[in-house]
């Protein structure tokens, strides 16, 4: 019966380690900023997502490109990104010709928690980077 309890607590804990082991790599890997998104309701949904940058534009990435706040992004592309406490408004449009590009900024901004996260993603290879403008 003991051999059973194991099981049990083994079945119910290693999901949980997993779950937890990749949000507390998400939230300490690097910076985190606050997406403001439109919910199908009308509402207003916050997400923690990763954000890069270089000269050549700044990116988020969170979801589907048939997900509903990334298709009403161009019939209103404005966008609202949390940084540092800060809210502020963005021009957004999703950029799926940059995906080798975001990939390649967030692996050398996250690095080690980047690449954990992506061992769980179910299917790292495909992306929908946002090109963010002020």
């Amino acid at each position: 019966m003991k051999w059973l309890i194991r099981i049990v607590v083994l079945i119910i804990a290693l999901p949980l380690l997993m779950f937890g082991s990749i949000m507390l790599a998400s939230e300490l890997g690097g910076e985190v900023v606050v997406l403001h998104r439109e919910a199908v309701d009308g509402s207003t949904d916050e997400v923690r997502v990763w954000i890069v940058e270089d000269e050549n534009g700044t990116w988020i990435e969170h979801g589907d490109p048939t997900d509903y706040w990334i298709t009403k992004l161009t019939a209103d592309p404005s966008l609202t990104i949390e940084r540092d406490g800060v809210a502020r408004e963005y021009r957004a449009s999703a950029d799926p010709g940059s995906c080798a590009v975001y990939n390649k900024l967030r692996d050398a901004k996250y690095g080690l928690a980047d690449r954990y996260v992506d061992l769980f993603a179910p299917d790292s290879d495909s992306c929908t980077p946002i090109r963010l403008e002020r």
